[in-house]
């Protein structure tokens, strides 16, 4: 798959669900490429099983498309290709995780943790642990704004999905191309949860770039670069 030719990107967004954090990424894209976010309800609770027919239905139908999803989306976008559209050529996964991505915690904790879903970070917790203390003030209001969109309680059961999730199977089975992309300064995604792409398939490309956990909104030229790569590699 030359990226010289027209190529469709379907973007999954993050816990958030927005198309907010993905602006950086898109704009430098090439320009032959298009793109397109899939957004998730911010006041309806949708699981994974009821988002997987959600996305399908707005998925492209008449071309095909290379399907990239971002962290919580991760899960998801493996369960979309055990079955997987015809038109599907290639998926990549971006500061994802297969099962729980901060381990040893017992299952409770999803719902634990959702009780606070309604309070902001503070500023340099939240650059520590998604953005990077690099990150300037402009990246954490977006940040902020992104995450304020979704309701408490649809963040509470998204939370609880990510922690309670595992998806092994699905991943170790996955009919399509795969490209896995880590932050190698992800402070949300645990070391143990990002070493399990290598572990559980040695034959899937597996890339850590420099970044925090927000990979695509702060390192996004890095990002297209390894994309680009992995899809000039790819059969036509």
């Amino acid at each position: 798959m030359r990226t010289s030719k027209t190529l469709s990107l379907v973007l999954l967004p993050g816990m958030h669900g927005t198309d907010d954090l993905f602006l950086p990424f898109v704009q430098c894209l090439p320009e032959n490429w298009s793109s397109q976010v899939i957004q998730f309800p911010p006041q309806e609770v949708l699981g994974y099983r009821e988002l997987i027919p959600f996305v399908r239905e707005r998925l492209p139908t008449d071309e095909p498309f290379v399907l990239l999803a971002e962290s919580f989306s991760g899960p998801l976008a493996l369960k979309l290709a055990a079955d997987p559209p015809p038109n599907l050529r290639a998926l990549v996964l971006v500061v994802t995780f297969l099962r729980r991505p901060i381990r040893p915690l017992p299952r409770w904790i999803g719902k634990w943790a959702a009780r606070y879903t309604h309070v902001t970070p503070p500023n340099l917790l939240l650059r520590l642990i998604v953005l990077g203390l690099s990150a300037t003030d402009a990246a954490q209001a977006t940040a902020i704004h992104a995450v304020g969109k979704t309701a408490p309680h649809v963040l509470s059961a998204r939370i609880h999905e990510a922690l309670t999730v595992d998806v092994t199977s699905e991943y170790q089975t996955c009919p399509v191309p795969l490209l896995v992309l880590n932050a190698r300064h992800d402070r949300l995604i645990g070391r143990p949860a990002r070493r399990e792409f290598r572990r559980q398939r040695g034959d899937v490309k597996v890339v850590e770039l420099d970044g925090p956990h927000l990979l695509l909104y702060q390192s996004p030229a890095a990002c297209r670069k390894e994309i680009e790569e992995f899809l000039d590699s790819l059969p036509e």
